[in-house]
């Protein structure tokens, strides 16, 4: 299936069609396989090996197709989240946490029609108040 999926692609794309290498390894009785399969893209080629060892070399060669249709069809993953940077200079053991900020006229703490107004991210570590 993912071999003529990715035939499919290469045709849609205008880019050669793959090449596929197998790899015999292990005894006669009990072999062993591996591929590959190479696109050439814009006269770079890229390839992209079979993740599994098979029990044929056209088990492989479909497994090494499926690596490389899912690379050029699958979406990027996403970025990563940055980390909040904080200072370990203070000799508090507490992690920084984001502070809230609300209006001055906001009288009742537990009051569930609070809203929040703002959220400001500090990069320091926060002390408790004594």
């Amino acid at each position: 299936m993912y071999k003529t999926k990715l035939q499919e692609l290469c045709h849609q794309k205008l880019w050669n069609l793959p090449e596929y290498m197998s790899k015999k390894e292990g005894p006669d009785h009990n072999p062993r396989f591996s591929a590959t399969a190479t696109l050439t893209i814009n006269n770079k080629p890229q390839t992209f090996h079979s993740s599994n060892s098979c029990k044929s070399s056209k088990e492989a060669q479909k497994d090494a197709a499926r690596i490389a249709y899912l690379h050029f069809t699958q979406p990027p993953p996403p970025p990563l989240r940055p980390s909040i940077p904080y200072s370990s200079s203070s000799s508090s053991s507490f992690a920084p946490f984001p502070q809230l900020s609300l209006p001055s006229s906001s009288s009742g703490i537990g009051n569930a029609d609070l809203d929040i107004v703002a959220v400001t991210v500090t990069t320091h570590t926060l002390q408790p108040n004594t």
